[in-house]
């Protein structure tokens, strides 16, 4: 070690004494890119590694905290919002069917995939083309903010175009995908 500048020698024994980048960086003001240079070789304990596996998944659950306190803080934002506007639209009976549809129709949020999509999946082209009024009305969604997926079984793969092309007629955008339903 007699050649290395002071602050690398620092370094080393700091980080022989069981010390992360983090805190060697913040003791001699380098930055962990060159510690990680000068460091790279040096061995550390068993109980170090052990340490700093602990710091990590702590770091990371204290992430997982505040995301989720945030997003719990975002929906009581909106839910108080929303039950001050809800008493107007209560009054509206195109309000009324589209949140009933959705009730019943529509893919609800589940806790292992939050911030899912809004979805709706119904056969009558009616119900689809209320829907999704109601989505342009009530949701602001853009008149070609829709994607369609069109599941098809295989009794009428034969006639797949003409199945696509009656269902684009009815609903006046389907052109992004289609895909194919078996049943056994």
């Amino acid at each position: 070690m007699k050649n290395l500048p002071k602050e690398k020698e620092h370094a080393i024994q700091l980080r022989k004494q069981g010390k992360t980048y983090g805190e060697i960086a913040k003791k001699i003001k380098i930055a962990k890119s060159t510690l990680s240079l000068w460091l790279r070789k040096v061995e550390v304990s068993a109980e170090f590694i052990t340490r700093l596996r602990q710091k990590k998944l702590d770091a990371v659950r204290l992430g997982w905290a505040a995301r989720r306190k945030e997003r719990i803080d975002r929906t009581q934002r909106v839910t108080v919002s929303a039950r001050k506007e809800v008493k107007q639209l209560m009054r509206d009976p195109l309000w009324l069917v589209g949140v009933t549809l959705y009730w019943a129709e529509g893919h609800k949020e589940k806790l292992w995939r939050p911030g899912a999509l809004v979805t709706f999946t119904n056969m009558d082209e009616n119900t689809i083309v209320l829907f999704m009024g109601w989505c342009r009305q009530f949701l602001s969604v853009a008149r070609d903010g829709f994607i369609c997926s069109l599941y098809i079984h295989d009794s009428h793969k034969a006639r797949a175009t003409e199945v696509q092309k009656w269902w684009g007629w009815q609903l006046s955008i389907f052109n992004k995908s289609q895909k194919y339903h078996s049943i056994l």
